[in-house]
């Protein structure tokens, strides 16, 4: 298993830290390796705005993933909080492993999503563009609930998620490659 940084170990409940090697960052996209100890786990997320390509590079994950669910009063409910219920239709809950096609997320189908680890595992992640709080494109963390904002329940395949905060368990140590430049004059690959 590849060891990016050093870490320390979960207090009970807590997430296992996770470890996060940046590739590249400019104004276009960021690139990076997450690096998930067995049962890491990325809590519930959403990227808007973004388009997000992931390439497991090993181990084997589970990853969840949303749509959301367009309802009657969604138009009406533009003045409300951000703490209130929305209803997410369930787009994917498998296992995956490699040999497999990098996974894509798009700003409006399939972005909220969650990975959890069930072995070592790394993940390539790309992001574009990245994210920029002033722009409106801030990770929000979201959590399971079983009714909506009325007391209604959820249909088949089908869930509430309610925007939370991030976890205070969940760490993340990262760090930045320091390498050669990929494709430079000094080191490029013909």
């Amino acid at each position: 298993a590849l060891r990016l940084f050093g870490r320390s170990g979960p207090g009970p409940g807590a997430y296992p830290p996770l470890e996060y090697l940046k590739l590249h960052d400019c104004a276009a996209f960021t690139m990076g390796v997450f690096r998930f100890p067995e049962n890491g786990t990325i809590p519930l997320h959403d990227h808007p705005g973004m388009t997000v390509v992931s390439k497991l590079l090993y181990g084997r994950v589970r990853v969840r993933s949303y749509d959301w669910v367009k309802t009657e009063d969604e138009d009406a409910r533009a003045d409300v909080s951000t703490r209130v219920p929305r209803l997410a239709r369930l787009v994917a809950d498998r296992e995956i492993q490699p040999p497999i096609p990098p996974l894509s997320l798009y700003p409006s189908d399939a972005n909220v999503h969650t990975f959890h680890a069930l072995t070592d595992a790394a993940l390539l992640d790309v992001l574009a563009p990245p994210y920029a709080v002033d722009n409106g494109r801030d990770c929000h963390y979201f959590a399971e609930t079983p009714l909506g904002p009325r007391g209604e329940p959820c249909g088949e395949n089908e869930t509430w998620l309610l925007e939370t905060e991030c976890p205070e368990s969940f760490e993340v140590n990262r760090g930045s490659y320091v390498g050669p430049r990929v494709g430079s004059e000094a080191g490029a690959w013909l």
